[in-house]
């Protein structure tokens, strides 16, 4: 069964900076064209930023990370960014090829962070596993103990 679009919505469809294709469903009053005055990125007085996104410009922390993306006139994405050190928030406005990088740079930092994780788990499950076959091995262990 075709899907029957209403007039009082508007399809749009978006590209993510992950590449990923969504398509977004607006209420009529909120389709109308994106206006200077009422777009999120000018109430917000948001900064247009032409450099790496991850560095705090107040205190160079290189861990910056996006709490929320938002498309933004002219291929540009409306990020609200956060600082884990000084916990300096600013929402900035980034051009679509710098918005990509950015995304991959998260994309290989949750990479190496998850490998990380993998490897920590297995060394403390070694540990665990090492220290209960030592315990085994002393018969400190009884049945009453399961």
């Amino acid at each position: 069964m075709a899907q029957e679009r209403s007039p009082d919505h508007d399809p749009e469809s978006i590209v993510l900076p992950s590449g990923k294709s969504i398509e977004i469903v607006r209420l009529a009053e909120a389709a109308a064209p994106y206006a200077e005055s009422n777009s999120p990125v000018a109430r917000s007085g948001a900064v247009v930023r032409t450099e790496d996104p991850r560095l705090c410009p107040h205190c160079d922390c290189s861990l910056v990370y996006p709490v929320a993306w938002e498309t933004a006139p002219q291929d540009q994405w409306s990020v609200d960014l956060r600082c884990p050190n000084c916990e300096r928030r600013e929402i900035v406005v980034l051009a679509q090829e710098i918005a990509d990088r950015f995304d991959e740079q998260l994309e290989r930092g949750a990479e190496t962070l998850m490998t990380d994780l993998k490897r920590l788990t297995r060394a403390n499950m070694a540990e665990h596993v090492d220290r209960f076959v030592a315990a085994l091995a002393a018969g400190a262990i009884q049945p009453m103990d399961f």
